[in-house]
């Protein structure tokens, strides 16, 4: 096999590794339930009602 395409192959074989470990840490931060210190998820952009949109003001910064 030439090196560049054993370059390619290893290219490949890295992105997919990274993109497998970058969506199983998204996963797991999609997976976090709406934090009750934070009903309005102006922090933590999670609130407890559903389709209520997070709005953060000044005493959340």
């Amino acid at each position: 096999m030439p090196p560049s395409d054993k370059r390619k192959d290893q290219d490949r074989s890295i992105s997919e590794g990274l993109i497998s470990r970058v969506s199983r840490a998204a996963e797991k931060v999609i997976a976090v339930p709406p934090s009750r210190s934070d009903p309005q998820g102006s922090y933590t952009g999670r609130p407890v009602e559903t389709g209520e949109i997070p709005i953060q003001d000044a005493d959340d910064l």
